[in-house]
């Protein structure tokens, strides 16, 4: 699904909480390109009153910080049912135990401090987008939710079905570009997940192909990309939707394709 630069109205608003000066003017940096109204505060108590004021469409916030830490910060927005439906991110270094101190705190998502450039811009445009719809806090997965994968690995599909299925997420699996839009057609998917060993070029053409046709312009798709293959990313940046790393982890599989259902059934 390709998520514009220029959202509609009403402007955009983003929240960034991080105690360190330099860390906030970096981060306002990275964040210019997507021209939304940013709000900064220092700590989980300026936060909280930020939010009384008027409420952002995302929520980026450090992990570590006096007087309130990101944690307690989630755990307080996400408490509150007028906040609740607020994209929130934690920035912080990516360790296992932080991500999932992330989750349980009630974070919808988590981004590295030093994160990739590509990786950042797609993941930030894409919570904001979501945020601008309104996150969904039933996911609506009454109906079993379907992914169409497309890998020529065999192992890629045998571990994402291992991992999703865990969630009664179905999985379909096809090994080239020429089966999708057949696939798509037969069975339906609510996201599509695309191997970036496929090609960028290929991929872009068929990216392409996807989104000038109305009945998959709004699909959500998921790039797997290895760390040689992040570089691809640059060709595909406004046409995907999201990135997950290979090779690939169960947790991390589990609650990036989670999100993206969020996004797709929202």
């Amino acid at each position: 699904m390709s998520i514009p630069f220029n959202f509609p109205d009403p402007e955009p608003r983003i929240l960034l909480v991080d105690d360190d000066r330099h860390m906030r003017l970096f981060l306002k940096a990275r964040l210019a390109f997507l021209g939304a109204g940013l709000t900064v505060a220092v700590d989980g108590v300026e936060g909280l009153a930020a939010m009384a004021g008027e409420q952002p469409h995302l929520i980026l916030s450090d992990a570590v910080m006096p007087r309130m830490d990101g944690f307690e910060f989630c755990r307080r927005v996400k408490e509150n049912p007028a906040w609740a439906n607020i994209p929130f991110a934690l920035i912080t270094s990516l360790t296992q135990s932080l991500r999932e101190r992330a989750l349980q705190a009630g974070a919808d998502d988590y981004l590295a401090k030093a994160e990739n450039d590509l990786i950042f811009r797609i993941r930030t445009r894409y919570l904001l987008a979501l945020g601008m719809r309104g996150l969904p806090q039933d996911s609506g997965l009454e109906i079993p939710p379907t992914v169409l994968v497309v890998s020529r690995s065999r192992a890629v599909q045998t571990q994402l079905f291992t991992h999703l299925s865990k969630d009664g997420i179905q999985v379909t699996g096809i090994s080239t570009t020429a089966e999708v839009q057949d696939q798509l057609r037969a069975r339906g998917a609510d996201a599509l997940i695309i191997d970036l060993e496929q090609g960028p070029d290929t991929l872009e053409v068929l990216l392409g192909n996807l989104g000038n046709q109305p009945e998959f312009a709004s699909l959500p798709i998921l790039a797997l990309a290895s760390k040689a293959e992040e570089a691809h990313l640059a060709a595909l940046e406004l046409q995907i939707t999201d990135v997950l790393g290979k090779p690939l982890d169960g947790p991390e599989s589990r609650h990036r394709v989670g999100l993206l259902m969020k996004f797709a059934r929202g």
